[in-house]
């Protein structure tokens, strides 16, 4: 290992080396040095080396998470090896349920490193979760744990001998542990503090400008896109912070019927934290006072201000991450960049960094629907406050979606067919109070028998449909490969015709018949989707090519294959979500999409088949006139050409003969034959 130790870190090292445990005046000491100058490489080694001692001191380096496995690799490369100095870690966190016995186990180890002159590395967490742990191994009446926690405890007060790195982040205020203990239970105020504290953010918003205005040098404003969208607004130091908190006090006063001598009350209490609570006991009730204490505790304690300081996605923010299951927002490291594991400890602060995160990014998708659902199924007045949210925009400001979505709430909410609320009537009508609680795949199916007739009967038209394309083909030979589609065709009908029978069986949405018809039906969307790419490299291999100009929209074969594929598509999709969510059955009716594109293939089907006899002769329409597929007969001396050769299913099975060419010998044996 090559090393050059500088001056300047010889004088810091010696100077923290001459500090002795001993000395009662001075304990502690802090040194502050530059970014680069070897605080971690070289310092923390040289302190970690001199510093040990096999009877009073045990060295335990505290660094941060984020450079725990940098400084492990460090020290372990300058300290092990030739100095043989062992380097382990100390882990604690809440998740780690110790006994006495594996307490003690820990002990003995640390006794030990203390003779052999090992150094701990641990993170500041890891020391806070240790106390924090013995103290809930007591409420847990978990005694001895407990009790060998504390002797552990209090032997590592006495011989530990800690070197920070990174002493500012680490002895910052803002590293701290907190475990939750108890049930969970709402904040004081509980719902009052979050209306208060959006109160408290409209007022900002109304006088973001005037601040911004006065004080541009202490403030930062960037004015939002629209009316009710809240501004970018940040305190750059305390100094607009009075006059802010003057405006918003007088504002929410404003809004109140108090009387002038209870104004001057609530506004010296607000202000002066030397103000005893009890002088507004007999005056106002208990919520009032409530409030009272909330806002004071958010503008005399400056919580406001510190969280109008922090800059959105750099300081703070919700983390969107898929395995973090909380709205609320958290610290960030760095830009979008959120501290894992981490909240704010304050609940106010988290309250109010949490309304600012999502009055700067909006709601997405799922949240909007959330909002909407939970207006139009609990809110009493919905229209009203609907109103309200679109109050301060203007009318071409509304996105048009919302219309859309209101058209889409009026459907569900007055159709019957789709709400679900046409049921059929009980027949003992003196019960109408009695309802059957069941769950989903309990309901019973909703068919009429007329309909599941028609079903059947449309089942055997297609499969007569799917022996009459074969039999189109009839020139053709059955291994033909253009018949693979055909084949398809029947398998698609029969598995069509095999669940109509069974449509009459279906009880309930889990039964066996009707998930039974919908595997069915899943299999038939799939061999129709094969059929229908079959379908058109059939129409691909047989087209007159001399007679058309190839895939073209003005050919009404072009239009009916791609309505034909669309539609399988579509069933196929229908298909797979209904076998994903069978709850959905008899209430989604995707497939009726399906139906009106396979109807338009159909129509073009039949027109193209009457412009191959010749009905439309007059139209400029691509395609093959007068000439069904695969009966092309022309009495001319040419003919033109039918499209690809016929390829029959069972060639990829025949042995191929290879062609011998004449060699040069046998050609010149045939020369001298034929001169002779």
């Amino acid at each position: 290992m090559n090393i050059t130790i500088r001056e300047i870190q010889v004088d810091v090292a010696r100077h923290m080396m001459q500090l002795s445990p001993n000395d009662t005046q001075v304990r502690n000491i802090v040194m502050q040095m530059n970014m680069g100058e070897g605080k971690t490489s070289v310092i923390i080694p040289m302190l970690a080396l001199s510093l040990c001692s096999p009877l009073s001191s045990l060295v335990r380096v505290v660094v941060l998470k984020s450079l725990f496995h940098m400084n492990y690799q460090s020290l372990r490369f300058k300290l092990g090896g030739l100095l043989n100095r062992r380097i382990f870690s100390f882990a604690c966190r809440r998740n780690m349920d110790f006994n006495h016995i594996q307490v003690n186990q820990i002990f003995d180890r640390l006794q030990q490193g203390l003779r052999r002159c090992d150094i701990i590395l641990v993170s500041p967490e890891a020391i806070l979760s240790f106390d924090l742990l013995m103290i809930d191994k007591c409420r847990r009446h978990e005694f001895d744990t407990a009790r060998s926690m504390l002797i552990v405890q209090r032997w590592l007060k006495t011989f530990a001998r800690d070197v920070l790195d990174e002493s500012d982040e680490i002895l910052h205020c803002k590293y701290q542990l907190i475990y939750t203990v108890g049930a969970q239970q709402q904040v004081d105020g509980g719902v009052e503090r979050w209306k208060l504290i959006q109160l408290i953010l409209n007022s900002v918003r109304k006088f973001a400008t005037d601040i911004a205005q006065s004080d541009p040098d202490d403030s930062c404003y960037k004015s939002p896109k629209c009316k009710s969208a809240f501004p970018e607004f940040r305190l750059l130091s305390h100094q607009p912070y009075a006059k802010l908190s003057a405006k918003i006090v007088h504002d929410w006063l404003n809004q109140k019927s108090y009387r002038k001598t209870d104004k001057q009350t609530i506004l010296s209490f607000i202000f002066d934290m030397n103000t005893s609570v009890d002088a507004l006991v007999h005056r106002f009730s208990s919520n009032d006072i409530q409030s009272f204490l909330i806002i004071r505790g958010l503008l005399s304690t400056e919580v406001l201000l510190v969280a109008l300081k922090k800059r959105y996605r750099v300081h703070y923010g919700v983390n969107s991450h898929t395995s973090f299951n909380r709205l609320m927002a958290v610290p960030f490291r760095a830009k979008d960049v959120p501290a894992e594991r981490t909240e704010f400890g304050h609940p106010d602060i988290a309250l109010v960094l949490t309304q600012l995160s999502y009055y700067y990014s909006g709601l997405n998708d799922s949240q909007m629907i959330q909002c909407f659902n939970r207006l139009s199924e609990e809110e009493r007045d919905p229209e009203s406050i609907y109103d309200e949210w679109i109050s301060q925009e203007d009318e071409n400001d509304v996105p048009q979606i919302y219309f859309g979505y209101a058209i889409g709430i009026l459907i569900i909410d007055f159709n019957p067919q789709v709400n679900g609320s046409a049921e059929s009537s009980s027949p003992n009508e003196s019960d109408t109070s009695a309802t059957s609680v069941m769950s989903t795949l309990d309901q019973p199916v909703i068919s009429s028998p007329l309909i599941n007739r028609l079903y059947l009967g449309f089942a055997v038209v297609h499969l007569i449909s799917a022996f009459l394309y074969w039999w189109a083909w009839a020139g053709r030979s059955w291994l033909d490969v253009i018949m693979i589609p055909e084949y398809l065709n029947h398998i698609e009908a029969g598995l069509y015709l095999w669940s109509a029978i069974w449509y009459s069986r279906e009880d309930t949405l889990g039964g066996y018949y009707t998930l039974s018809v919908h595997k069915i039906e899943l299999a038939a969307a799939i061999v129709e989707l094969f059929a229908s790419f079959g379908w058109i490299m059939s129409w691909y291999m047989t087209y007159i090519r001399t007679l058309g100009r190839g895939f073209t929209l003005d050919d009404p074969d072009v239009i009916a294959y791609s309505c034909t594929t669309i539609s399988s598509i579509v069933y196929l999709v229908y298909n797979i979500q209904i076998n994903v969510k069978p709850e959905l059955y008899g209430t989604y009716y995707l497939f009726t999409y399906g139906d009106i594109v396979y109807f338009v293939g159909a129509c073009y089907y039949i027109f193209a088949s009457l412009r191959d006899d010749h009905w439309f002769w007059f139209l400029p329409l691509a395609g093959q006139y007068g000439v069904a597929p695969g009966r092309v007969h022309v009495e001319t001396k040419n003919l033109p050409q039918l499209g690809k050769p016929m390829v029959l299913i069972t060639d990829v099975c025949r042995r191929r003969i290879r062609k011998v060419e004449p060699t040069e010998s046998k050609a010149v044996d045939l020369v001298m034959v034929s001169y002779l």
